[in-house]
């Protein structure tokens, strides 16, 4: 392998290079005298040696190759291995393998020169609207710093708009488009001039109209639109500054704008054109009549069309008894309730619209008495060519509401007649109406009837077990199966003789609290939630056992927490239910229990069957009896 084979920086390759000629010229000289020959020669003579002889003096079949010590840190300095190779020391020279020298010489290969860049810093915008499109020019100031290497392709704006011509310094420009963006070729240094010219298309639309175009991402940018109208109002969300003035036969907005890779601009008229006449109005209105406890809310949904013009302010006639709670609507700016015969209802618009607008108006209407009629009128827009719509009829009380007296309605299917946007709005629709032009009149006959109360938590089911420990104390668990949807807390009066050690609410253990007198409040977290699902309500407590342990023969009378029940007579009465445990044994054998006996064995290892009775005292009053077998 020949060492000029490679390119080295230029102080290590001419250390080397020097180095190996005068080996090469010392060796030629002694050792193979026969092969040179000393004689006067003009300057530009040249040394001939066999290859051969040449191999033998560079050694380059050797396995190592030998550096001095300042040759391989200057090596290492310039190349900065991440692993240091390994080397040898001979005579105070450094040997290295040929594959680590190789490996060492092929990172000396110094990186290409950095390829001169491009970039936009000023970009400027020119348009005008041009019955359903826009034209613009847009302008770029393209910088190169340095003559680049080869040429560059700057990847200059948004390829998705039709380009009429591109322009660089004046001159066709070299462009493509590709993958969606216009690409630009450069080839000289300096600042350039690039000029664009391209047309995008405006949506139709009969009220507010609107423009987004594709720009390019720029430090500094200008945007100007003319509009051949007057009187308008021109939003721009990306306009860090925005001016609106009047040029000949229409409207200009200049506007400087953030960095962005489009911009939108929309404009709509601030007063209506009066050489084009009075506006056409077409109106959808659908009514959901919800009846309450206590009152009728109207929620009403106004589809509003308007042609051939523009307005900017609408006028509804309300029915009468009723009140404005909302008005909801993009276009809406102000609204004002008018009192009369009618009374109306003004919406001001925050400019003059045209084509489609949608506004949502919620009335209230309070019932007086327990029974009532109301009549609805619905919501009449003034100055409507053609007004039809829907009504849904909803309860949400309990109130007796029969068959509304209708006129000019025909009735319909609530859930399968109705349009979506109505029937969805509610569940609990019972009758359901379409109209074609008002007037039209409802009648509602409510009647309320007094509420009965219901039982808010029942206790399914109760369990019970005791444990005798020959430490002289009874430990009772009773589990209660509780249903309840309304219950905040379980209240419970515990024997006088015992102490409560635990308390779990659906397996979960909840901490007690000290109720009035001698009641222990038990958290019904579980309770409040939306299914009917019974859930355990758990409680330990125990006695102390005075006398001798469990014998046979004796009947024995366990302490059972009292509970109250949610039922009650009033506000102010709960009806308390008392409940007692009594364990029977006829057994002639003693047995005392143990901490190690199962629990199936808590009271007796007879096989005779055991009778747990438990006396409820509400109604109905009656003796559950349930049956207990010990193990055989």
């Amino acid at each position: 392998m020949s060492l000029t084979s490679h390119r080295f920086p230029i102080k290590l390759k001419n250390h080397l290079m020097k180095r190996s000629v005068l080996l090469i010229l010392l060796t030629a000289l002694a050792v193979f005298p026969a092969f040179a020959k000393i004689d006067d020669k003009p300057s530009n003579a040249k040394l001939r040696l066999p290859w051969e002889v040449l191999r033998e003096v560079l050694k380059l079949d050797a396995k190592n190759v030998r550096l001095t010590w300042d040759e391989y840190k200057t090596l290492l300095r310039l190349t900065s291995p991440t692993k240091i190779p390994e080397f040898s020391m001979a005579e105070g020279d450094v040997l290295l393998s040929r594959e680590e020298f190789t490996r060492l010489i092929h990172t000396l290969v110094p990186p290409e020169a950095p390829s001169s860049e491009a970039s936009i810093s000023k970009a400027s915008y020119r348009g005008r609207l041009s019955g359903d499109s826009a034209i613009f020019t847009a302008y770029f100031r393209v910088e190169v710093p340095r003559r680049p290497t080869k040429p560059i392709r700057l990847d200059l704006f948004p390829g998705s708009v039709a380009f009429q011509e591109i322009l660089l310094d004046g001159k066709s420009a070299d462009a493509q488009v590709e993958d969606g963006r216009l690409f630009i070729t450069l080839t000289n240094a300096g600042s350039h001039k690039v000029e664009l010219h391209f047309s995008v298309p405006v949506p139709e639309s009969s009220a507010t109209q609107s423009l987004t175009l594709p720009i390019a991402r720029t430090p500094l940018t200008e945007w100007i639109f003319d509009i051949p109208e007057r009187n308008l109002d021109i939003t721009l969300p990306q306009a860090l500054q925005r001016e609106v003035s009047s040029v000949a036969n229409g409207t200009r907005v200049r506007a400087l704008l953030s960095p962005s890779d489009s911009v939108t601009a929309t404009w709509n008229p601030l007063a209506p054109d009066t050489a084009k006449g009075p506006a056409q109005i077409y109106a959808d209105v659908d009514h959901l009549i919800s009846v309450l406890d206590d009152a009728l809310r109207i929620k009403s949904r106004l589809g509003i069309e308007v042609l051939q013009n523009t307005i900017n302010t609408l006028t509804l006639d309300l029915p009468d008894g009723f009140t404005v709670l909302d008005v909801q609507g993009e276009a809406v700016k102000e609204w004002q309730e008018n009192a009369g015969k009618p009374a109306t209802l003004t919406l001001p618009l925050r400019t003059a619209r045209k084509g489609r607008m949608d506004i949502v108006v919620v009335l209230e209407r309070v019932l007086a008495s327990e029974k009532s009629t109301t009549r609805f009128t619905g919501i009449t827009v003034r100055g409507a060519v053609r007004q039809r719509g829907f009504i849904g009829v909803e309860l949400n009380s309990d109130a007796e509401l029969p068959a509304p007296v209708t006129q000019n309605l025909e009735p319909k299917d609530p859930f399968r007649e109705l349009p979506s946007t109505l029937a969805g709005q509610s569940a609990r629709l019972l009758f359901g109406y379409k109209y074609v032009h008002p007037p039209f009149a409802l009648s509602l006959a409510l009647s309320r009837h007094e509420s009965v109360n219901v039982v808010p938590s029942v206790i399914d089911r109760a369990e019970g077990t005791t444990v005798i420990r020959p430490d002289g104390k009874n430990v009772h668990r009773i589990t209660y199966f509780l249903r309840s949807s309304a219950k905040q807390f379980l209240e419970v009066t515990l024997p006088e003789t015992t102490q409560l050690w635990s308390a779990f609410v659906d397996r979960a253990p909840v901490k007690p609290v000290r109720g009035d007198g001698k009641k222990t409040l038990i958290p019904l977290v579980r309770s409040l939630r939306a299914d009917n699902r019974a859930f355990p309500v758990e409680l330990v407590y125990y006695q102390e056992r005075p006398g001798s342990p469990f014998s046979a023969g004796k009947t024995y009378r366990f302490p059972c927490p009292t509970f109250w029940s949610a039922v009650s007579n009033g506000p102010s009465s709960p009806r308390r239910n008392s409940n007692s445990f009594t364990w029977e044994t006829n057994s002639k054998n003693q047995n005392p229990l143990s901490d190690e006996t199962d629990p199936s064995w808590l009271v007796t290892q007879t096989k005779k069957r055991l009778w747990l009775l438990i006396p409820v005292k509400t109604y109905p009053r009656a003796w559950i009896k349930m049956k207990c077998h010990p193990p055989h």
